[in-house]
């Protein structure tokens, strides 16, 4: 783990999108914009039925419309490869809660999720 202070908020948000869900030395870049001890309860999603092809930046552009999204992850296996699942993190229940009204058991990607 790695952990990059920056001066201004707007920096760390351009270099999460640039830099979240890239290959590097074979493994997935993960970004988060928030100390894990601040981050509210309940507004960490769980997101099932992910097509193989899904990338964390799909999870930042969809789920991005309904809040800040501080944290977003697909979860792979150790050859890289999908399991089919993921995580969005927002800043706030409202928010997470706005994007389950409007997106579960959505058709996304090719699948439901």
């Amino acid at each position: 783990m790695v952990t990059v202070f920056y001066q201004n908020p707007a920096d760390a948000v351009r270099a999460r999108m640039a830099a979240n869900g890239l290959l590097f030395n074979e493994k997935y870049i993960r970004c988060m914009l928030w100390d894990v001890k601040d981050i509210p309860p309940h507004s960490n999603l769980y997101v099932k039925n992910l097509r193989p092809n899904v990338t964390a930046r799909d999870l930042d552009q969809e789920f991005g419309k309904y809040g800040e999204v501080i944290s977003s992850k697909i979860q792979y296996n150790s050859e890289n490869e999908s399991q089919g699942y993921g995580f969005v993190q927002f800043t706030n229940n409202r928010e997470a809660e706005s994007a389950i009204k409007s997106l579960n058991n959505k058709e996304m990607w090719g699948s439901t999720i």
